[in-house]
């Protein structure tokens, strides 16, 4: 059988972003090395300092490099009808189809052999399977690390070793699996895959220093987390196969709940791989001030919080739509409300527009929605939460049939207080239009009874 170890340098860790750099084969046939290639490739993009720091490989090194679309046909001809190898192999192989793509080209590989993988399945007491650990346990120099022919010639030695004592001939099951356990990191077993439960929750991913480098909600945890080690992978999968080094799940009892949890977790925690819901929580503030004659002034002030602020929105379109329809609704001076320009109404004297006002003030206040939804619980004798007062998102929590409830002072000793956001808000109207018979209670309504 013959076995094409692949090692590629690049710009990054998306190859959808990314290009190679570098990258080098080393051809294992009849359990010994046969023949080597290795090319500097030009890349799209520049190279990061600080990958060129780890690499050694600067822009000017590759300068005058060829475009991988030069070399496509003769990379081809070594990774032809052979097994596509790698330490981590998800990361090398979706870089060098996507870089055969670019060029007009379709590469996939039918087989493919982790060497991470396959060391954890012949010698899983070692503990650690990085590259150098695994050259360090086996006696196998490397030459140059992060260097692509240096760390492909030095997997290859290890994928030598491996063959001589896998009599079993165990790397062949790595070619039966095309699901989710042909890519599931090496510390990641299919046994613990199974055992997480086909329920609502959040997992969150760790990298080996212990640092939260990613966090997901998933109404069935098992077939989320499973989904991103699944065939060619994803951006995300990509990087927890290289990075990941444990994980931890949290049951939530209900869809809407895991996706609060998740978000609040997002942007108290910033991990490196989540992308998405990290800005920055700014709010368009309605706010009220005096000017210097005395009179009443409206406004919209953009910030975190805002004193004297009477209502708040996350886009500019629907804050200065609400400020509109109430310049109408109460009979305000559009010139003292900053929407003179979009606002159409009667000349209205200061003691109309102060009357108004005070009108609109009221109405503001008895609009505020204060409510707490009931949800599933995790557990049968088990309800979640979620509470709204006056507008504002408090936080969520779980109470069980067995803790005394008789007013909001007591419902308070359960509530985790989490950060508010544009999408807890979507989130719940989202849920409120999907779900109009759902359990909303009035904040007096909420004791055992």
């Amino acid at each position: 059988m013959k076995f094409a170890v692949v090692d590629v340098e690049t710009t990054g860790g998306d190859p959808k972003r990314a290009s190679i750099t570098e990258i080098g084969i080393v051809l294992v046939e009849d359990g010994k090395a046969t023949h080597s290639y290795q090319s500097l490739v030009r890349p799209l993009q520049s190279i990061p300092p600080t990958i060129q720091t780890l690499t050694g490989i600067t822009n000017e090194m590759v300068a005058d490099a060829p475009p991988f679309e030069k070399i496509a046909e003769e990379v081809g001809n070594y990774l032809d009808g052979a097994v596509f190898v790698a330490h981590h192999v998800l990361f090398d192989y979706r870089f060098v189809k996507e870089a055969f793509k670019r060029a007009g080209i379709t590469y996939s590989a039918n087989k493919r052999l982790c060497t991470a993988r396959y060391a954890r399945k012949l010698y899983p007491k070692l503990g650690k399977y990085s590259l150098a650990k695994l050259c360090s346990s086996f006696e196998v120099v490397n030459e140059q690390p992060h260097r692509a022919l240096a760390d492909a010639d030095a997997t290859a030695k290890l994928l030598v070793k491996f063959l001589s004592n896998d009599h079993a001939k165990a790397y062949e099951t790595f070619f039966k699996q095309r699901s989710a356990t042909l890519n599931l990191p090496y510390w990641l077993s299919k046994e613990r895959l199974i055992e997480l439960p086909e329920e609502p929750g959040i997992y969150r991913f760790y990298d080996k220093s212990g640092k939260l480098i990613y966090i997901g909600k998933a109404k069935n945890l098992r077939k989320r987390v499973r989904s991103y080690f699944s065939g060619d992978g994803n951006r995300v999968g990509t990087a927890l196969v290289r990075m990941s080094h444990t994980m931890d799940i949290e049951r939530t009892g209900s869809e809407l709940m895991a996706s609060l949890v998740e978000d609040h977790e997002i942007r108290h925690h910033w991990p490196v791989l989540n992308k998405a819901q990290k800005a920055i929580g700014m709010k368009y503030h309605i706010v009220h001030y005096q000017d210097q004659e005395g009179v009443t002034r409206l406004g919209i002030h953009r910030r975190k919080q805002s004193l004297h602020s009477i209502k708040q929105f996350y886009t500019l379109y629907t804050a200065r739509n609400w400020l509109i329809k109430q310049v109408e609704t109460y009979g305000l001076d559009p010139s003292k409300c900053h929407v003179s320009s979009w606002a159409e109404g009667e000349i209205v004297s200061s003691e109309a527009h102060e009357e108004g006002v005070a009108a609109l003030f009221k109405g503001v206040a008895e609009e505020q929605e204060s409510y707490v939804l009931m949800l599933p619980g995790r557990e049968v004798n088990e309800k979640g939460f979620v509470w709204i007062e006056q507008d504002m998102y408090k936080g969520t929590g779980f109470v069980s049939g067995e803790d005394e409830i008789n007013d909001m002072n007591d419902l308070e000793l359960f509530l985790t207080v989490r950060k508010s956001s544009p999408t807890v808000w979507s989130l719940l109207e989202q849920f409120k239009q999907k779900n109009p018979m759902a359990n909303y209670l009035s904040l007096e309504q909420v004791t055992n009874s």
